[in-house]
């Protein structure tokens, strides 16, 4: 875990909103941290609290991700168990946070956000995914969308899918699935945008998703500030 605080957090008393960012091994650093303060330094956003989750320990890294963001499986469900019982209190002890809570993820992580949104909406109030993993065989993430409008009725949350026109093929029919179940679903309380950015690509997508999703979710969040 990555905790990375605004810079004049040790000479206020504010407290101030959480970007959850999944992969943050590699993620926070560079060039992630440098776009959002650069984007808090123009009020574009106001100042935040980076939190970058790792998907390292005893197994590679490659298995870790497919184990934790799968959500055909228990992995992803008992990491979301993980960052809701543990991390999510253990940053809210430490740290001087409000209820604000943001959380951001590309590829596999970006499939696991969805599925975090669809399992339990109240954990955050924004979910910020770029360009989702998904394929026709996450039957989960497809039957959690069309059942999402009818047994999530106190919603107060905002989503905002990114993915590049010259993502792989299968990711762009199967996000594109997603956004036709919520379209018809219009799942009350929560709102949401979905963009297919021309001449991006499965790894240039990220830079225009998170800072673009982040400015739209603090403009329709102005109480996240």
């Amino acid at each position: 875990m990555f905790v990375r605080l605004p810079e004049n957090y040790k000479n206020s008393a504010a407290t101030y909103p959480v970007l959850y960012i999944l992969d943050g091994h590699r993620l926070i650093e560079k060039p992630y941290k440098k776009i959002f303060d650069q984007l808090a330094e123009n009020d574009d956003i106001p100042d935040v609290i980076m939190v970058g989750i790792a998907n390292k320990g005893g197994t590679p890294l490659r298995s870790s991700r497919n184990r934790d963001f799968n959500p055909d499986g228990m992995g992803a469900q008992n990491f979301l168990k993980f960052m809701k019982q543990e991390l999510i209190p253990f940053i809210g002890e430490n740290y001087r946070t409000n209820a604000c809570r943001v959380l951001l993820g590309h590829s596999s992580a970006g499939l696991f956000t969805i599925f975090a949104l669809f399992a339990d909406p109240g954990l955050f109030t924004g979910y910020i995914p770029s360009c989702p993993a998904l394929s026709s065989d996450n039957k989960t993430v497809f039957d959690m969308a069309r059942t999402f409008g009818m047994t999530q009725t106190d919603m107060n949350n905002y989503l905002f899918i990114g993915i590049g026109a010259e993502d792989y093929s299968g990711f762009i029919r199967s996000t594109e699935k997603v956004v036709t179940i919520l379209k018809t679903q219009d799942p009350e309380g929560l709102i949401w945008e979905y963009h297919k950015y021309p001449g991006e690509n499965h790894n240039s997508t990220p830079f225009r998703t998170f800072s673009e999703g982040v400015i739209a979710f603090f403009r329709s969040f102005p109480e996240g500030r």
